[in-house]
């Protein structure tokens, strides 16, 4: 820089500008080259103040300038010069570097020589600036690097809605240490959210698949049986019989059902009893050891008949959550575009859901109650395409399962905040547990004085508490059953008591 303006005894500064969430924030490690901020400190409160007012003046006045002469009327006119001038700067060059989004940062030439810095000066310094603005956006980069590597460490990947205020979490970190903090400290919570939960669960899953395991083991035994008796044909060991014990004893367990007990039992046998005998006989016995290839060789051969109900069960789960979670996230992503909020899916047995939506969320966006009612339709809306999708998926699935629809309604907004070592965000607040008690409960609940469960396929199930609540959802029914989006008709159901929680209702369409 100083054989570019030809002197060499004007000190060159240069201050990169951070920015978090679009708002510019003040890092000591990357004004250690500034000259105006140099001795500016993220926790004094006249440093933050003399670093808003230089981008104020910047903002006011964003072309190069140069203070031939800095002298008494320039510094009272521009306060935060005046260190500048006690220092002995006697005349002075401001050039601002900026990119199509706004400012980078600046460049700064001090002299204590007055006149010595002028506009031919300022002139010398144009062809620099590609470079500058280069090194400007490096800088800028590698700050937003060391944020997004702390928010990775401490929170894994994060939504878009969200990740504004992780970011601040992170720089406010960071201020604290200076610029070393890996840890981020504190808790991250949105206050005031309204909550919209929904789920999606595959009827008698856990049935289905306690018949396909049932299945398979049968035809495994059924494999083990031949084996040992071609077995028992040439080697004479009562232990051979004691495993046919065992196999027959299976058979008869399984005959009324799979238990969960069956299971392990199986695996612990297939594992410490059969392999360890059959894996001896298979290398010390040569007149038996094809027999024992053989069965080897069907167990663990890829797409074997011993795994076909299994595989096709998964394949069945696989296939319906793929086309509900497409179905469900399609729509999302275009309902974010209205308000954004935080959405969050849990895979179980089927697809669960949480958004959190509210004015904490996303502060620059002016709430409105209106965009809650939107959500609350597009729920509803949602649920009916799902339920339509999964119906038509029936004829192509290897194993017939259907889906039942779950909404619950809670209209008081409430505290989240995000759990570090689970990684999620929960409900803050002893009133607000009884939102997630409903939650975890309502999975299997009755109608009350039946034995009949409230979700059902083909159906959308809405549980809620207050009977405002059932007139605003009952008016969203209404229309979507004017566009034939839902089919005629409203139950009006009362719901059993649930531990810890009463008084619930439920609309089913």
């Amino acid at each position: 820089m100083h054989a570019l303006i030809g002197m060499n005894d004007v000190e060159v500064g240069f201050t990169p500008f951070m920015k978090i969430n679009n708002r510019f924030v003040l890092d000591e490690t990357c004004i250690t080259h500034s000259l105006i901020g140099r001795n500016w400190k993220q926790d004094n409160e006249e440093s933050i103040e003399a670093f808003n007012t230089c981008l104020q003046l910047l903002k006011e006045h964003p072309e190069a300038t140069a203070f031939t002469v800095l002298d008494d009327e320039i510094t009272n006119m521009v306060r935060i010069f005046k260190r500048l001038w006690r220092e002995g700067v006697r005349s002075y060059i401001v050039y601002p570097i900026r990119d199509e989004q706004g400012i980078l940062g600046l460049l700064e030439l001090a002299s204590p020589v007055p006149n010595q810095l002028d506009l031919e000066v300022l002139k010398r310094l144009e062809p620099a600036m590609p470079l500058l603005s280069l090194a400007l956006l490096k800088t800028r980069n590698a700050f937003n690097d060391r944020i997004e590597k702390m928010i990775k460490e401490n929170f894994t990947a994060l939504q878009p809605a969200v990740e504004w205020k992780f970011a601040e979490a992170a720089w406010e970190s960071m201020n604290k240490d200076k610029g070393a903090g890996k840890v981020i400290r504190g808790n991250v919570v949105f206050d005031n959210v309204y909550p919209l939960y929904g789920a999606i669960d595959i009827r008698n899953s856990s049935i289905e698949r306690g018949f396909a395991i049932q299945k398979d083991l049968n035809g495994h035994l059924d494999l083990i049986d031949r084996t040992l008796d071609k077995l028992m044909k040439h080697v004479k060991l009562p232990l051979l019989d004691g495993l046919k014990f065992k196999v027959s004893n299976f058979r008869t367990s399984m005959k009324n059902g799979l238990a969960a007990e069956d299971e392990v039992r199986f695996n612990e046998f297939f594992d410490r009893d059969l392999n360890a005998m059959f894996s001896h006989l298979q290398h010390t016995n040569e007149q038996v050891s094809e027999i024992v290839n053989e069965y080897f060789s069907e167990v663990n051969l890829e797409g074997s008949t011993l795994y076909v109900n299994r595989n096709e069960y998964e394949e069945t789960m696989q296939t319906i959550n793929n086309a509900v979670l497409k179905s469900i996230m399609a729509e999302e992503q275009s309902i974010q575009e209205s308000f954004p909020h935080y959405f969050e899916k849990y895979r179980t047995d089927g697809v669960e859901y949480t958004i959190y939506i509210g004015q904490s969320i996303s502060p620059e966006v002016k709430f409105d109650m209106m965009y809650l009612q939107n959500l609350r339709l597009w729920q509803i809306k949602s649920m009916a395409e799902v339920a339509r999708i999964t119906h038509n998926l029936l004829p192509e699935l290897r194993v017939p399962l259907q889906t039942t629809q779950l909404i619950l309604v809670h209209s008081q907004p409430i505290s989240i905040g995000f759990r570090k070592d689970e990684r999620r965000f929960d409900v803050e607040g002893a009133y607000n547990i009884r939102y997630e008690i409903m939650k975890k409960r309502l999975d299997k609940v009755h109608i009350e004085g039946t034995n009949e469960r409230l979700t059902q396929p083909g159906k959308i199930a809405i549980v809620y508490s207050n009977p405002r609540e059932a007139q605003e959802y009952n008016e969203y029914i209404y229309y979507l059953q004017s566009k034939g989006l839902l089919k005629p008709g409203i139950e009006n159901l009362e719901l059993e008591e649930l531990q810890g929680v009463r008084g619930l209702k439920a609309l089913r369409v």
